[in-house]
């Protein structure tokens, strides 16, 4: 199964309310946060209603696997490790629980503790145009949306 990586663009200043629940739906309650979510039909009629406020793309194994290294949250706001993975799952690296959530067969709810959710910092050197869709934009699908990982995380 594919999975998208959506990071949230936008404030919440002026957002419809129908819209603001649908990111509330997805977790993605202020701006910079990052989820992954599966490429079901609801979950894409979501990200069309959301499109001026989101960013998403595919989730590669090494975006998810840099996520879970660099922004990566356990309850207690610990950071996660190898040991606490291999402690609370069945996965021992971070980068073999990486590769089994971009193939399909796991989530990151397997991992007991570990927060759904990943705060990300302002891209370096910003976004470019926010308002306006790719390509001149931030805004809407992505055919690669590693690069603004790496930039954020």
């Amino acid at each position: 199964m594919t999975r998208f990586l959506v990071i949230r663009v936008r404030g919440s200043n002026e957002t419809k309310h129908t819209v603001e629940h649908t990111l509330l739906q997805m977790r993605l309650s202020r701006k910079h946060h990052a989820v992954i979510i599966d490429d079901t039909p609801q979950m894409k009629g979501k990200l069309r209603s959301a499109k001026d406020y989101i960013t998403w793309g595919p989730a590669t194994a090494e975006s998810i696997a840099l996520l879970l290294e660099k922004r990566g949250e356990v309850t207690g706001g610990k950071q996660l490790t190898n040991d606490y993975l291999a402690k609370n799952s069945k996965f021992k690296t971070i980068k073999e629980f990486a590769e089994a959530i971009a193939n399909g067969p796991a989530k990151l709810s397997d991992a007991k503790g570990l927060k759904q959710l990943f705060r990300l910092a302002p891209p370096r050197k910003g976004f470019g145009h926010i308002k306006k869709p790719l390509p001149q934009g931030a805004l809407g699908p992505r055919k690669e949306i590693d690069s603004l990982v790496k930039t954020m995380a």
